[in-house]
Parts: C-alpha cells; sequence; structure tokens
C-alpha cells in the first residue's frame, strides 16, 4: 500500500467498506478527502501486522501442519473472466487461485 495504489484502493471500497493498511511501500504520503469517508460510511485502518517473533509463531502452526488457507476455487488461467466474475458475485469463502499450466 502507499502512493501508487492509494486512488485506486479508496475508490474500490463499498460502501462500509473498511481499508486496512499494512505498510506505504510505495509512499508514506496520500491524499484523500475526508468528505467521502463521510458520505460513504467507510473506514481505514492502520496495522503493523504483529512483531517478528509473532510471524515465527504463526510460521510453526503452518510448519507443523496445523494452519493453512482456505482455497475456495482455482480456475485455470485461460479462465481469468470467469474468476473475477466469481469474485465480484462475492459468494466466494477463502483463496481463489488462478493456476498456470504445468
Amino acid at each position: 500500500m502507499g502512493a501508487a495504489t492509494w486512488q485506486a484502493s479508496t475508490r474500490a471500497l463499498a460502501k462500509g467498506g473498511r481499508l486496512i493498511l499494512c505498510g506505504a511501500t510505495t509512499g508514506a504520503e496520500v491524499k484523500i478527502d475526508l468528505r467521502f469517508l463521510f458520505i460513504r460510511q467507510q473506514s481505514l485502518l492502520g496495522s503493523t501486522m504483529g512483531r517478528r517473533g509473532d510471524l515465527m509463531h504463526v510460521l510453526e502452526h503452518v510448519a507443523a501442519g496445523r494452519l493453512h488457507g482456505v482455497v475456495d476455487h482455482i480456475f485455470p488461467f485461460t479462465e481469468v473472466a470467469r474468476a473475477h466474475q466469481y469474485l465480484e458475485a462475492g459468494q466466494q469463502f477463502g483463496k481463489v487461485i488462478l493456476k498456470f499450466a504445468e
């Protein structure tokens, strides 16, 4: 997140949406018209994502097989348009993956 993606990220928020910011990799200064936050009832939340020790603790659970990502659907890369339609419908639970042919 940062200046390079700020405008697109804020425009993509739905009414009542929340933008969670984790870092400022493309710049720390952005411009925002606060009236849009009020009118569209949106919110911003900054997060440091935890400490390095927290990450290492989570990775231990991943390595032990106790924690894994939830994959909702895998689409072949040739069906990227269908994958986008699926996401836009908002019915997924978990990650949607595009897979390149092997």
